[in-house]
């Protein structure tokens, strides 16, 4: 019974994870880097084509993408956004620019 209560609580901590800045997200432009869960070679959303909504990433109205992870290295060190395709899992590295 103990070690049910520790993995669970692991398991609860760890899922928690960081909350990601989508308002940072929506005031940068981001480059497609690398990875097979493309989505387009830049995102933007000063247009329509792409909106964030919590964590998910549409491109024309439809859901696309969810973002896993946003990495604010510093000045000059090269900000970077993954994200998880929903069509077919795969994952994604955008670049800030």
């Amino acid at each position: 019974m103990k070690k049910i209560i520790i993995i669970t609580v692991i398991f609860i901590a760890t899922s928690c994870g960081q909350t990601i800045d989508t308002n940072y997200i929506r005031q940068h432009g981001w480059k497609f880097g690398n990875g097979e869960g493309w989505v387009g070679d830049w995102i933007s959303f000063e247009t329509n084509l792409y909106k964030l909504s919590g964590d998910t990433l549409y491109k024309r109205d439809t859901a696309r993408a969810i973002i896993i992870s946003l990495d604010k290295a510093g000045y000059n060190e090269g900000n970077e956004m993954v994200i998880k395709r929903f069509k077919d899992n795969t994952k994604a590295t955008y670049h800030e620019k």
